[in-house]
């Protein structure tokens, strides 16, 4: 029996079947996985008790701090032989886009678990992965543990939703759809969890410029994530 009432405990638990998936089953046709705890917690009828309410923006965090970890652990060769080799780029690829989403909360209110990490410049360094699934861990252990506010869920969501700049810079079109999925997926659970205003119609747009990653256009999504940030300011 584990502990799932533990936002830290109930990620480890979830994560391990829902991010990470065998080499053998992806080249036999499995499609890639990308886990979010807060959204499947809310579709998985509960085989637990919640104490309280909690916040389903606190939940994300610790989700994604924790996938971000596991794939790390991938790309450290911790499942060499079973799972992905380091060299994968996809995999690669995935990470940075989670990467970047938890970055860009450097940029929230302060109250607010960051990764404290620093940013890797250049088109072909790349991250420490051992350090940063380190690190990622950290956050997941302190987002879990952090008394949170529906300040700190307006925080988080406003800083994302103003994140259309990024969409407008020189990166390769496969780098900016993998962004741009995991940020619509960021701000669908932050939406559903905040005071705010639904903006159901600018999320929706979203989704579906999201949709496809061989036809993703940035310049399209940029300019729809502006609507969304406008009718948030409203």
């Amino acid at each position: 029996m584990r502990d799932l009432k533990n936002l830290y405990v109930r990620a480890n638990t979830c994560v391990a079947c829902h991010q990470t998936v065998a080499q053998p089953l992806l080249k036999a046709g499995h499609p890639e996985l990308i886990f979010e705890l807060d959204g499947q917690c809310v579709s998985q009828p509960k085989h637990w008790r919640e104490k309280t309410n909690g916040h389903g923006a606190q939940a994300w965090l610790v989700g994604q701090a924790a996938a971000l970890r596991e794939m790390c652990w991938e790309l450290s060769g911790g499942a060499t032989g079973t799972s992905r080799p380091a060299s994968d780029e996809k995999l690669i690829a995935r990470t940075d886009a989670l990467l970047w989403l938890l970055q860009k909360l450097d940029a929230a209110n302060q109250r607010v678990p960051k990764l404290s990490t620093a940013r890797v410049e250049g088109a072909n360094a790349k991250p420490d992965y051992p350090g940063l699934q380190v690190t990622a861990d950290k956050l997941a252990r302190s987002a879990a543990e952090v008394t949170w506010s529906a300040d700190m869920t307006s925080s988080v969501l406003g800083v994302l939703a103003r994140a259309a700049p990024d969409f407008r810079k020189e990166l390769p079109a496969q780098q900016h759809a993998l962004r741009a999925e995991r940020l619509v997926l960021a701000l669908d659970r932050l939406l559903a969890s905040s005071p705010r205003p639904t903006a159901e119609a600018e999320l929706d747009e979203l989704f579906k410029l999201a949709q496809s990653l061989p036809d993703f256009d940035p310049a399209r999504f940029s300019g729809a994530l502006e609507k969304l940030a406008r009718a948030l300011d409203k």
